[in-house]
């Protein structure tokens, strides 16, 4: 039997907005349940696969390195992207002076800080 613990959740957590892209899944939840065809770029993976070119590519940079392909990247992110977001930032309309040092890139999710 699980033991209901009480807690309290600071009302300042309500300051925080929901996230917008589990938004957009729920209204294609909807036009997917009435018969729309969606193709799925919102979220998670597309729903078109990969070109034959990209397969080549890739399964030919596995086979000569497979280490170095297959291994986990650096917590902060691939340091080569880290660098153009960061200078895509600088240079963007965002105003923003960043360096590689300030962007965290994880899984899906780009942090600059």
């Amino acid at each position: 039997m699980l033991d209901i613990i009480n807690v309290r959740v600071s009302t300042r957590s309500n300051a925080f907005p929901g996230s917008a892209i589990r938004g957009i899944n729920e209204e294609v939840v909807k036009l997917e349940r009435v018969g729309v065809k969606v193709y799925g770029f919102h979220i998670g993976q597309p729903g078109l696969p990969p070109s034959k070119d990209l397969l080549l590519e890739f399964t030919k940079n596995m086979l000569e390195k497979p280490f170095e392909y297959s291994m986990y990247t650096p917590s902060s992110g691939i340091e080569e992207l880290r660098e153009a977001i960061a200078e895509d930032y600088s240079k963007g309309t965002q105003g923003l002076s960043i360096t590689s040092n300030n962007v965290s890139v994880s899984g899906a999710r780009l942090r600059p800080y």
